[in-house]
């Protein structure tokens, strides 16, 4: 198991390396070709789809926990008939999804999208639906990568989708505008979900969907799982994607340009931490499932998140001054004032995950959506009030402090409650990271700023000097003890196994 969550986090980590690189070269060319008012649509139009994944109604978490429990338990029987209840309940699920952004796509000014903009809008969600019905029928493999600890898989999917994608922005958006985006997408979706149905049906030909394996008994089973889990992917997506509509309704399309810049760069370090952190749920299930004590191994594993959280999110906050003025151009500087408030909501979102890991491993995930409710109300509302005085900062000011009520006060509670865990490691190691993350970062900031020339060469020699001393820093201050002793023995049996590997090839 260890050499495949290893192979996984690598891949996991190549994956979002390649999103990264392929993000930070598209942005600059989609504001160029589409400008800031029709990049910020097109960001708004993305977050919109996003809306329409609580359709799902939390289904994909169930079907991924009953397939790792029917493969701890052996019986293939079981894992086709979840596999094919899933799949025809996605089809429903998904032509329903569709089918709502078909009746929005009628009503474009509901978004606060402004006159000339609605017949795109319209005409872009009418293509769309495709998207959304080939994106929820895949939830079935996703879930089945992950039953089996097989994240690599989906990694290398998930990156050539993004150099498909990629490509085709660039052949079609200079001569069809907005239309080549949806076309490049569509393009690069419909080729990788095929390669996934065709690397399911060569590598695990056991897999098979029947008509006559959809039970009803399972689906009991994993509407029972997933009823619970709805609220909480509902107020998932208000946090993540709610900001775009809140921007748009206040202020106006180019404005969210500004807001998504600093945002997206937040979100794409912030994946780099979902790499791990993501990773756990399955092995969390599988210890349920054996009966064994989680409580030593969860505080690991959020140490883990965390040291991974401000290692790769104090290099961003230091350095985005710099970067954003050459990435995309002076005028968007003002986008790294908003980045220091998205690294404190995604801090508590890292010390937080593994909460909502052991809660849904035991099924003890009730209160869970009650807790992101709670939190997303609470983001909606600050953003909307604070808006008024502070413009866009306000609207950032409100999402960090939704996450610290739903992550660290809400589901700290809910983690004492159901199993008794320790709470002081978290908060201690919480309290700790924001020391690191401000205490020293605010400073090093203003002097890199003070001091630094303007040009990449200078942004990169910062780069490559700070990042390994921040990551040493915090591999001392922050990991747990016994993730330290598990790295430094995978360390010593890597160095003791080169001369066996040298003497093979002599």
């Amino acid at each position: 198991m260890k050499e495949l969550l290893l192979k996984s986090t690598a891949f996991r980590f190549l994956e979002r390396f390649v999103l990264l690189v392929i993000s930070l070269l598209l942005t600059p060319f989609m504001i160029k070709h589409l400008g800031e008012d029709g990049y910020g649509l097109w960001i708004l139009i993305l977050s919109v789809l996003t809306w329409f994944n609580v359709v799902n109604l939390g289904f994909p978490v169930a079907v991924q926990r009953n397939i790792t429990l029917a493969l701890e338990e052996g019986d293939q029987g079981k894992v086709n008939q979840v596999f094919s209840t899933s799949i025809a309940l996605f089809f429903a699920l998904g032509l329903l999804a569709a089918g709502g952004l078909l009746v929005l796509a009628q009503f474009p000014d509901w978004l606060g999208v402004p006159g000339p903009m609605e017949i795109t809008v319209t005409y872009c969600f009418y293509f769309l639906t495709l998207k959304i019905i080939w994106g929820f029928l895949m939830n079935c493999l996703h879930g089945f990568y992950a039953a089996v600890l097989r994240f690599d898989i989906d990694a290398n999917i998930s990156s050539l989708n993004a150099i498909l994608k990629a490509f085709g922005v660039f052949i079609f958006l200079p001569q069809l505008d907005i239309f080549g985006a949806v076309a490049a997408t569509l393009a690069a979706d419909a080729i990788t979900n095929t390669y996934k149905l065709y690397w399911v049906r060569k590598n695990y030909p056991q897999l098979t969907f029947s008509k006559s394996l959809i039970s009803r008994s399972q689906f009991s089973s994993l509407f029972h799982f997933s009823k619970h889990v709805v609220a909480m992917g509902i107020a998932r997506t208000i946090n993540a994607k709610s900001d775009p509509v809140i921007v748009t309704r206040i202020f106006d399309v180019a404005a969210v340009t500004m807001f998504s810049i600093a945002n997206r760069l937040a979100h794409h370090v912030e994946a780099f931490v979902g790499s791990v952190s993501g990773l756990f749920q399955p092995v969390f299930t599988r210890m349920v499932a054996r009966g064994t004590n989680m409580e030593r191994f969860f505080h690991q594993v959020t140490s883990l998140n965390i040291f991974i959280c401000v290692t790769f999110f104090m290099p961003l906050y230091i350095l985005s001054p710099l970067f954003i003025p050459l990435w995309v151009g002076e005028q968007f500087l003002p986008a790294a004032q908003l980045i220091g408030f998205f690294v404190f909501g995604y801090l508590c979102i890292a010390a937080g995950s593994g909460i909502k890991n052991v809660l849904l491993a035991q099924a003890n995930h009730k209160w869970l959506s009650v807790a992101n409710l709670i939190g997303a109300i609470v983001h909606i509302l600050l953003s909307i009030y604070l808006a008024k005085d502070y413009g866009l900062m306000g609207v950032a000011m409100g999402t960090p402090i939704g996450f610290f009520v739903s992550e660290l006060v809400i589901k700290c509670y809910l983690l004492k409650h159901y199993c008794q865990f320790r709470l002081w490691p978290i908060y201690f190691r919480f309290l700790c990271a924001l020391i690191i993350l401000y205490g020293f970062g605010y400073p090093i900031k203003t002097w890199v700023l003070q001091y630094s020339a303007s040009g990449w060469l200078s942004l990169l020699a910062f780069g490559v000097v700070l990042f390994p001393l921040i990551a040493l820093m915090n591999y001392f201050l922050l990991l747990d003890r016994g993730v330290k002793d598990k790295l430094g023995a995978m360390l010593t049996q890597f160095r003791s196994s080169q001369p066996e590997s040298k003497g093979v090839i002599k």
